[in-house]
């Protein structure tokens, strides 16, 4: 089964083909829209297993809150069954993050034929995703679970809420970014996951601004992990923006991506894909 795409006459017209990574966007927005409106909600089902987790925890948060100030159990007793209802569900998420990986594998891959401007096969496409991408989602995911359990644990060692976020503040910056440069590495080039890493983290020395602004606007829904206030709002809002912005962010970052590739790989290296899906200037490519 192929996904159809919106074309007008116009489109292939040369003033109208992307010059810019930009203009990518928007056109992929423009013809695919229809393929972006299921993704968002293939993302969506993704993350309902970690929506599951924080909203049965913060839910029992709030009846051993009402317990205590009922007199029904010691704010000693609260507070230590507290720490332990946080570090079951991070363990939770954890396993969460692993059927979360799926829907990025799928969204991944999807947006990568759409930005090369390449058909979509939907069975092929969707096992290729996890041939090729899955194994280090998975590995992306295990450090996410490892740093999130740490996370919690530290609640063990302080009552202190701002000492819990330490692990995530040293993670997302100087772990985190190097692994999601990794993980689009492998959708794209084929190597072992310890050799993509060490070319990550040399990318992301020379591009770490770049890489950490948009990175961020993707690891937004994971750190509500880490917030313990039990408001609707919370769940009304982290559903909306999964919805509407998440996928976008994951096009923007993959794009992002790719100009750094095509900076500092394909030039050389991968000729054949080097700024795949840009017009390129017949006087440039000689």
């Amino acid at each position: 089964m192929k996904i159809k795409t919106k074309q007008s006459k116009t489109d292939f017209q040369t003033e109208k083909l992307p010059h810019t990574r930009t203009q990518v966007f928007w056109d992929v927005l423009k013809i695919n829209w229809r393929t972006f409106f299921v993704l968002a909600f293939v993302l969506f089902a993704g993350f309902v297993p970690m929506l599951l987790c924080l909203f049965f925890r913060d839910n029992y948060a709030l009846g051993l809150s009402v317990r205590m100030s009922r007199g029904e159990i010691s704010k000693e007793a609260a507070l230590s069954l507290y720490k332990y209802a946080h570090l079951i569900c991070a363990g939770a998420c954890w396993v969460s993050f692993y059927f979360l990986a799926v829907a990025i594998c799928f969204a991944t891959r999807f947006i990568r034929q759409m930005i090369w401007y390449e058909p979509i096969f939907v069975k092929e496409d969707l096992a290729k995703a996890l041939k090729n991408g899955y194994g280090s989602a998975a590995i992306c995911a295990t450090f996410a679970g490892i740093i999130l359990v740490v996370s919690k644990l530290m609640l063990f060692i302080s009552n202190n809420a701002i000492v819990q976020i330490i692990p995530a503040a040293i993670f997302i910056p100087f772990i985190s970014m190097p692994l999601l440069l990794t993980y689009v590495q492998s959708t794209i080039y084929l190597g072992k996951f310890s050799q993509l890493l060490k070319n990550s983290i040399a990318l992301y020395i020379k591009e770490a601004l770049k890489v950490l602004l948009f990175g961020l606007l993707l690891l937004l829904p994971i750190l509500f992990a880490l917030m313990d206030q039990f408001l609707m709002v919370k769940y009304i809002v982290l559903s909306a923006y999964l919805l509407v912005f998440e996928n976008l962010f994951i096009l923007m970052f993959y794009l992002v991506c790719n100009h750094i590739f095509d900076k500092y790989i394909n030039r050389e290296q991968f000729p054949e894909i080097y700024k795949k899906g840009l017009y390129i200037e017949p006087e440039s490519m000689k």
